[in-house]
């Protein structure tokens, strides 16, 4: 687990010993949104976490609930809703590829405090008009300047952002900072010492 607020990496966990989920897995996310769920992949297998703990039904099928998503998943990009968006999420896949996954907006909870029981769940039957997954987007040819393989993906919460969040992917041994300013992620601007701050072990404060 990475602490969001100094950026350094706890201490490793077993994930089959601590969660019952066999290991390596592909994945995890955390959905940007008042109730965080976090989703665990592994094949076309996933789990959803609520407070650290599997909830149970699980495993269910990735292509089934995720509008049809196929393919061997490295990473995944959580976007939270906006006003001018919706939530979202970004899979990128291995071959250089990434998909854009769009929730509903009835998938989200309000944060009043009352939230529907089904309010955050992914829809059993992926036909289901809620969730629209687009075409496969290759990123060498539409997303200038993208790393690839793309190897992990994380969304900070930072309140000083419009939208409430940092967002970095990672490609190794390289950790870059992005923008969602169109439908598809782009690099920020780099730093003047970013070539020290791209290192995922200098990044990390692991060094």
């Amino acid at each position: 687990m990475v602490n969001p607020k100094t950026k350094r990496a706890g201490p490793a966990r077993r994930i089959t010993e601590e969660l019952g989920i066999p290991s390596p897995i592909d994945t995890a996310f955390t959905r940007c949104n008042c109730q965080g769920k976090t989703y665990i992949i592994k094949g076309d297998n996933y789990w959803s976490l609520e407070n650290g703990v599997v909830e149970p039904g699980y495993p269910r099928s990735v292509s089934q609930d995720f509008g049809g998503l196929t393919g061997e998943i490295t990473a995944a990009l959580p976007i939270p809703a906006t006003r001018k968006r919706p939530e979202s999420v970004y899979f990128f896949k291995k071959g250089g590829t990434v998909q854009k996954l769009t929730f509903p907006p009835a998938s989200a909870p309000t944060c009043s405090g009352k939230r529907s029981k089904n309010s955050d769940k992914v829809p059993k039957n992926g036909k289901q008009a809620a969730i629209q997954l687009s075409g496969e987007i290759n990123i060498s040819l539409k997303m200038k300047g993208f790393p690839t393989p793309v190897t992990s993906a994380l969304s900070m919460p930072n309140p000083r952002k419009s939208d409430g969040f940092d967002y970095f992917v990672f490609s190794w041994p390289k950790v870059l900072n992005v923008k969602i300013s169109s439908d598809l992620p782009a690099l920020t601007a780099p730093a003047s010492h970013s070539s020290q701050q791209n290192d995922i072990s200098k990044w990390l404060n692991c060094a």
